[in-house]
């Protein structure tokens, strides 16, 4: 089956599983089956034929049942897909749609035709972009083929331990990297149903799992939190609990442990190379920032605290280019600080600025430039401070005379996504620089925590 592409292991799903149900939605229902896809995905490929081969299609729909169908029309013209955020604000959709020469935009199931003009940056063979952001604030976008969507999945589908008669209940978005990978490519590929979840507050999700009987849990470390807080117990049916995005705290893996008897399994990854590492223990009392050992398909090597990736799913690239891009010639090297222990590698800092907020990768930058245009505002920097639920939080330490906190948190929130919005701003008469005359985020953010933890 290693042979095939990831539309002829489609059409293989599609022969064995047609009238079996491929989405559910939380109550219970079945919202399509295989065979729904496959006709609704006829309707939408229809529809794109309007664009040319290897023109870009903005894909925004939240957690829609659309998606399924939506990608497979997209690659059988040849066209590249372009997953956005639903929560991102108009204007950074439109600048990521530029950056793109993208060509449309599906938003509420309904096509939004630009006449931008195509940038050729992208091959032939290219099927799928993720967005992530530059050292200026500018949107990036990573470019894979099929093929490297495929080695992701089959990654995860054998490190993991999936089954073809799982039910994997959706509890992150589709758009972003984790989602797609875990979630919408296993169903494609493998045929494993999926539950299309609207409402992800813990006592909805947990009755979602019950009415689906779903066996596949995909989360982040703030939605175990916050089922152990509120002493929620998870259905019997439900068989294995993964954890993305941010680092799972040992308190709340073992208290989780103990409510339910279950493990909580972490994964780690990134949107330039899909899986990396998997804890498939069953060890409970693990170190902070554990993440296991190298998935199948996936070489590690440790490189003076950090990891060089090798694997058939690294991405093709960034664009636009820089000579300095950790994705280099099918080679991935994360930010991340990285140590080897005899269960597997730990994730111990980050050498990069971005901050990890639930698994989205904030630029520093990107805010920074929206502050220190408000009058008045002489400075602004914005480091990561460790939130033990969504992994960090972004704080901005403000350098102004006058401009109050409720000003500058009302601009952010009027331009930036929810998540990019500062979660407290520190004002000061003048940011402090070090013996060699430079700013250091790591010690403005040390200084913040001693000034609210002290």
């Amino acid at each position: 089956m290693s042979s095939l592409t990831l539309l002829e292991r489609w059409s293989l799903v599609l022969e064995k599983k047609a009238n079996q149900p491929a989405l559910f939605a939380a109550d219970g229902s079945v919202l399509a089956t295989f065979a729904g896809i496959e006709r609704e995905s006829g309707v939408w490929q229809e529809k794109l034929t309007a664009f040319p081969a290897i023109a870009v299609i903005g894909i925004q729909l939240g957690n829609h049942p659309a998606w399924p169908a939506v990608l497979l029309a997209i690659w059988r013209n040849n066209q590249i897909a372009l997953p956005l955020d639903a929560s991102l604000r108009e204007e950074l959709t439109r600048q990521i749609l530029q950056t793109a020469g993208a060509s449309a935009l599906l938003l509420d199931s309904k096509i939004s035709r630009f006449e931008l003009e195509s940038n050729g940056a992208f091959s032939s063979d290219t099927s799928l972009l993720k967005v992530t952001s530059g050292t200026t604030g500018t949107p990036r976008l990573i470019a894979f083929t099929l093929a490297q969507i495929l080695a992701d999945s089959d990654n995860i589908f054998a490190t993991m331990g999936l089954l073809e008669s799982d039910v994997n209940y959706g509890a992150v978005p589709l758009s972003h990297s984790y989602g797609f990978s875990n979630l919408l490519t296993p169903l494609l590929t493998f045929g494993i149903p999926l539950v299309i979840s609207q409402d992800n507050l813990p006592q909805a999700m947990l009755a979602g799992l019950t009415n689906t009987r779903a066996t596949v849990l995909a989360g982040i470390p703030v939605l175990y939190q916050s089922l152990t807080r509120l002493n929620l117990t998870l259905p019997p049916t439900v068989r294995l609990c993964i954890t993305a995005g941010a680092p799972l705290s040992s308190e709340v893996a073992r208290e989780f442990h103990s409510q339910n008897g279950r493990k909580i399994h972490s994964f780690y990854g990134a949107s330039e190379c899909g899986g990396i590492c998997y804890d498939a223990s069953q060890e409970v009392d693990l170190p902070q920032g554990f993440v296991g050992q190298p998935m199948s398909g996936v070489e590690v090597e440790l490189e003076n605290e950090r990891i060089a990736v090798r694997s058939a799913a690294v991405g093709l690239g960034y664009f636009p280019a820089t000579e300095n891009d950790s994705l280099l010639e099918g080679i991935f090297r994360p930010s991340d600080l990285v140590e080897l222990t005899s269960w597997g590698f730990r994730i111990t800092g980050r050498v990069s600025d971005f901050i990890n907020i639930t698994g989205k990768k904030l630029d520093p930058q990107t805010v920074e430039t929206i502050i220190e245009k408000i009058p008045g505002v002489s400075r602004a920097i914005v480091c990561g401070v460790p939130h033990e639920r969504r992994g960090e939080l972004a704080v901005a330490i403000v350098e102004t005379s006058h401009v109050s906190r409720e000003k500058i948190l009302t601009i952010c929130r009027n331009i930036l996504a929810p998540w990019q919005v500062p979660s407290d701003v520190w004002l000061l008469e003048q940011i402090p620089v070090n013996e060699r005359g430079k700013i250091s985020r790591r010690e403005l953010a040390a200084s913040y925590l001693t000034r609210t933890q002290g």
